[in-house]
C-alpha cells in the first residue's frame, strides 16, 4: 500500500515527537517566569502522543483482521 508507514518508521516519529516535546520543556522551564502553564500544554501534548502510539500497539505484530 502506498502512502502508509512502516511501524518502525511510526516508532522513530513518535520518539523524534517525544524527544522534540521534551526539548520544548526544558526550555520552558528554564526561559519562562511562569511555565507551569506551557509545561501542561506540553505534558498534554506528550501524553497524547503516548496513549496515540500505545493504543496502536498491536498493530505492529498482527495483520490488520477485517
Amino acid at each position: 500500500m502506498r502512502g502508509t508507514l512502516s511501524p518502525f518508521r511510526v516508532g522513530v516519529l513518535v520518539f523524534g515527537g517525544l524527544l522534540g516535546l521534551t526539548a520544548l520543556e526544558i526550555l520552558a522551564a528554564t526561559a519562562l517566569p511562569r511555565p507551569l502553564p506551557a509545561l501542561a500544554v506540553l505534558g498534554i501534548a506528550k501524553a497524547g502522543l503516548i496513549l496515540w502510539f500505545y493504543m496502536h500497539l498491536r498493530q505492529l505484530w498482527h495483520e490488520e483482521e477485517q
